[in-house]
């Protein structure tokens, strides 16, 4: 996958942690706080994905 996909995709994760943590603070269900969690999980698989390719690489 490249590094602008990676990103794309670290932004799109971004976006729905944001919103589910939000959401899950306003409404106060657990399920949302899941998911929440969860995205904010796949935002760091993605952060660990890009800093391992950039130190493979040396560069973008």
């Amino acid at each position: 996958m490249p590094v602008w996909l990676a990103s794309v995709l670290l932004l799109i994760c971004g976006a729905c942690f944001v919103w589910l943590l939000v959401k899950a603070v306003r409404e106060k269900k657990r399920a949302l706080i899941i998911l929440s969690v969860c995205a904010g999980a796949a935002m760091l698989v993605v952060i660990a994905y890009i800093a391992l390719a950039l130190l493979l690489v040396g560069g973008v």
